[in-house]
């Protein structure tokens, strides 16, 4: 699958919303300023799609940042755009080493196709591969590695810079 880009910054450009910036700690996790680091330990964890990573928005305004300042305790936000339920355990299993006390699992009903299918939707005109739940001979489930034959990464990345980021 795809995760965030570690200690970076960007800043995204929408007609609708106008410039919004994302930066990133050496975990992958939004934060509110470039350079800002969560702590080694952290109270709650959100997963997610971009709702629960606050698609558009500054990262101060997601709901794991007003979590976080209502109860005075590190949150940090791992959802990304497109996940699924398959990505998101992936994540948490990748950051338990936080020992969060909470986990919260931002669900929209778009999430069982998600979970079920190889495909993200994107902005690209073909997939982006992802984990997904599929089913072995006996009809268990198991969660299935992306299949990369379904997209080629380097079309994906012409694609972004060319048509995405082109001014």
């Amino acid at each position: 699958g795809y995760i965030s880009i570690k200690n970076t910054s960007v800043i995204e450009e929408s007609e609708e919303v106008g410039s919004y910036h994302i930066y990133t700690d050496q975990r992958g996790a939004r934060v509110n300023s470039k350079g800002e680091q969560k702590p080694a330990n952290v109270e709650i964890i959100t997963l997610g799609c971009s709702f629960a990573y606050g698609y558009r928005v500054e990262n101060e305004h997601t709901f794991t940042e007003r979590l976080g300042r209502e109860f005075g305790v590190p949150a940090s936000n791992f959802a990304l755009p497109g996940y699924g339920t398959v990505q998101s355990l992936q994540m948490l299993k990748r950051n338990l080493g936080l020992k969060p006390k909470v986990v919260i699992y931002g669900f929209i009903p778009d999430h069982p196709r998600r979970n079920l299918t190889p495909c993200v939707l994107n902005n690209a005109p073909f997939c982006r591969a992802v984990s997904f739940v599929d089913f072995n001979e006996h009809k268990e489930p198991y969660i299935h590695l992306p299949r990369f034959e379904l997209f080629d990464p380097k079309l994906f990345n012409k694609f972004e810079d060319e048509v995405l980021y082109s001014g």
